[in-house]
């Protein structure tokens, strides 16, 4: 299983809600312009929702994640995860720049992005996580639940930072908060979020050392 990333996020019921509404509905699961992701993109996240429906009950949380990464029943469900991430057919976020509110469906990001504890509630007792992060000319931002993050140690390096930490991750866009000139804004619920590659956690990893060369 080491040749796959991580999973660091998941909400299952987000998942299930896109599969759903424009899968099982025999709607498209639209991109950019209400054009369509490939069949084969569809398959894949059929086959993720079909894995999670088997091996869970509820929505995933932290021992569920874990499972996925380390549990060798679940190796698919790692798969395609990973294999969704890195499929062509779902667009960027970035894509949404100038899209007019002509949007919905799936969008991939790959970014550092800023996790912040969230001051509001939804339900007692439960804590959430603010996600923001940028993409070209687009900001995107979304509330997830501490329950559905990894406690591995980039979800802890992330929220212990004061800066932003690199994610790749699944999301739709839910509102466009504001469209300026130079920048959009959406409100975005986030699907799956994965660990960064080698190479990102190795950039970010000399600039946090640095920093504290910096101001010691």
């Amino acid at each position: 299983m080491s040749q796959y990333r991580h999973v660091m996020y998941i909400s299952g019921s987000h998942i299930e809600q896109v599969f759903h509404e424009r899968y099982e509905g025999g709607i498209p699961i639209g991109t950019r312009s209400g054009g369509g992701v490939p069949p084969e993109t569809e398959g894949k996240l059929g086959a993720l929702v079909g894995s999670l429906r088997e091996h869970f009950a509820s929505d995933v949380d932290r021992d569920g994640i874990k499972e996925i990464n380390f549990d060798d029943e679940l190796f698919q469900t790692k798969r395609v995860i990973n294999d969704v991430l890195d499929d062509e057919g779902i667009p960027s976020v970035a894509d949404l720049h100038g899209s007019n509110g002509n949007w919905e469906g799936m969008y991939r990001f790959s970014s550092e992005v800023l996790l912040q504890p969230y001051d509001g509630r939804f339900e007692d007792g439960k804590k959430f996580i603010t996600v923001t992060g940028i993409e070209d000319d687009v900001k995107f931002q979304g509330v997830t639940s501490l329950d559905n993050w990894s406690s591995r140690t980039n979800v802890l390096n992330a929220l212990g930072t004061d800066g932003t930490y690199p994610f790749e991750g699944v999301l739709t866009p839910v509102e466009e908060e504001s469209n300026g000139i130079e920048q959009e804004e959406y409100s975005v619920q986030f699907l799956f979020i994965r660990a960064p590659d080698k190479a990102a956690q190795r950039r970010w990893s000399e600039r946090q050392q640095l920093k504290k060369e910096l101001y010691q």
